[in-house]
């Protein structure tokens, strides 16, 4: 895992910047941290020197790699944006909002991720097109789906007050 002070900069850094555009930071961030917190430290070594020793071409691979972690970060920095265009704004406006948040904030990343299935087909399709139908519908099915998830698990509502003290502790007072 990440150092605890390296999370503390990067945090810093990303408060620095204007306030429309951190969630997109926060979002490309957390696809980076995830990734090399679990592979990139560890199985990405190992993967790029058993692909430039066995690999037929490995600087082919190498760029089909870096273009799928790259379109990872753009998807996560993408469903920031979402969520900062439009998650914030809708977040706290009606009872559902959360839930609609989620899906704003996950469904670009997983359009994303049907280019990035497309890429490492066993027979690739060209980065720049249009989604097929199915495509389009997987994704918007799995925005949907994780979108719930991510809305009820992130999005939950404040029950603090500005104060900091619960809404049980003022009543009970």
């Amino acid at each position: 895992m990440f150092p605890a002070k390296a999370l503390e900069t990067i945090a810093a850094r990303i408060e620095g910047l204007p306030e429309w555009l951190r969630p997109a930071a926060y979002g490309a961030g957390l696809v980076v941290v995830l990734t090399l917190s679990r592979a990139g430290l560890i199985v990405g070594p190992v993967l790029v020197a058993y692909l430039l020793l066995k690999s037929r071409s490995p600087w082919a691979d190498l760029r089909v790699g870096a273009t799928v972690l790259f379109l990872a970060i753009a998807g996560g920095a993408l469903g920031g944006l979402a969520y900062g265009a439009v998650g914030r704004r809708v977040r706290n406006a009606f009872p559902g909002g959360r839930y609609l948040a989620g899906i704003v904030s996950v469904w670009p990343y997983t359009l994303v991720l049907s280019y990035l299935r497309g890429i490492v087909d066993d027979v690739p399709k060209p980065l720049w097109r249009w989604l097929t139908v199915e495509e389009f519908a997987i994704s918007t099915f799995v925005g949907v789906l994780f979108g719930l998830v991510v809305g009820h698990s992130w999005f939950a509502p404040d029950t603090a007050d500005e104060s900091g003290s619960s809404a049980d502790e003022t009543t009970a007072a």
